[in-house]
């Protein structure tokens, strides 16, 4: 049996797709390989988004700061 990758549109064998009990064919979306290089772009973008919230949390701006009144 054999099933196409979301990702990278190939037709491969469904023993390259993991295991998922909640979709129809009981198999992923995305093959494994694809899986993976998905899973390393989101800890990438994670990191940046990280470091992006120490900076802006450490040095804040004019741009960062809002003062509040409650009148």
């Amino acid at each position: 049996m054999e099933k196409e990758c979301l990702i990278c549109f190939e037709t491969k064998p469904i023993e390259q797709f993991s295991v998922n009990r909640a979709m129809y064919d009981k198999r992923q979306k995305m093959c494994k390989p694809c899986a993976a290089l998905y899973r390393k772009y989101l800890k990438e973008k994670k990191q940046k988004d990280f470091a992006s919230i120490r900076i802006i949390r450490h040095e804040p701006t004019e741009a960062d700061v809002f003062i509040v009144r409650f009148d």
